[in-house]
């Protein structure tokens, strides 16, 4: 009876451990991709840390609307990477082997795509 229980138990554990590799594995890892990093630099959205009533607290600033959000830290990346996320999908285009970035009143900034691996990390993240 105990034996037939551990190897249930161990054959779930198991399988679980083969799904979590297995995600952890196809997962695109978005900090290391260069061509991440540019478009990112031009991203309205910025981590702010300042004193409000008395006590530390982060925001997301959106320079370009005069927009804030006060943000608690445990969701703060995760709610950055989605106004990214949607602000990437809404002014990110690709054109022939160029990321073009249409930024409100002022000159488009194009970005070379090195190669088709960032190509394929635009198409999967973004659907761009």
């Amino acid at each position: 009876m105990i034996s037939n229980k551990l190897g249930l138990f161990l054959s779930f554990l198991f399988a679980f451990l083969v799904y979590l590799t297995l995600s952890i594995l196809t997962t695109p890892q978005i900090e290391d991709n260069r061509i991440y990093k540019e478009i990112i630099k031009h991203s309205p959205y910025k981590l702010e840390r300042r004193l409000h009533i008395g006590k530390w607290a982060t925001f997301i600033v959106d320079k370009s609307r005069n927009f804030e959000e006060r943000i608690y830290s445990h969701n703060q990346l995760t709610r950055l990477r989605e106004l990214d996320k949607k602000w990437i999908e809404s002014y990110v285009k690709i054109k022939h082997n160029y990321v073009l970035i249409d930024k409100p009143q002022k000159k488009s900034i194009k970005i070379l795509i090195q190669n088709e691996d960032e190509r394929e990390f635009l198409k999967d993240m973004f659907s761009i």
